[in-house]
């Protein structure tokens, strides 16, 4: 059996991942919450695995932590094959000013940024509130 999966189904599943919500997730992806949710459920159904525990939260399997894994490295690859030239990796560097707003900054993206700056140690990330 050919499985297909999409960039999305990836990005989608570790929103919700990390949300550990799928109201949390929608709002990060600025998305309606059906649609996430029935994307989430055709790339369950293309696996033949249940990914989360459906309760308050959205909380990994074990099919779901292995699938995690899987999909952060195929983003990051496909990230990285982005910012190839000729071969040649091209560093990111330079300042980065987001303007967000406190309930924003304080639960979803303090953990994005410091991610993002061990991974880009010469972007110097300006976080404005407004």
């Amino acid at each position: 059996m050919q499985r297909h999966f999409t960039l999305k189904q990836f990005r989608y599943f570790l929103a919700v991942a990390e949300a550990a919500s799928v109201a949390g997730a929608a709002r990060m992806l600025n998305i309606a919450q059906s649609a996430l949710t029935k994307s989430i459920q055709e790339l369950e159904d293309t696996l033949g695995a249940t990914l989360f525990e459906r309760s308050s939260r959205m909380v990994l399997t074990q099919h779901g932590y292995r699938f995690q894994a899987s999909a952060r490295k195929v983003l990051s690859a496909v990230a990285e094959a982005g910012m190839v030239d000729h071969g040649q990796p091209e560093a990111l560097s330079g300042n980065l000013v987001i303007g967000v707003t406190s309930l924003v900054a304080g639960y979803y993206l303090a953990e994005l940024f410091a991610r993002f700056a061990r991974s880009h140690p010469s972007v110097q990330i300006q976080v404005v509130e407004d």
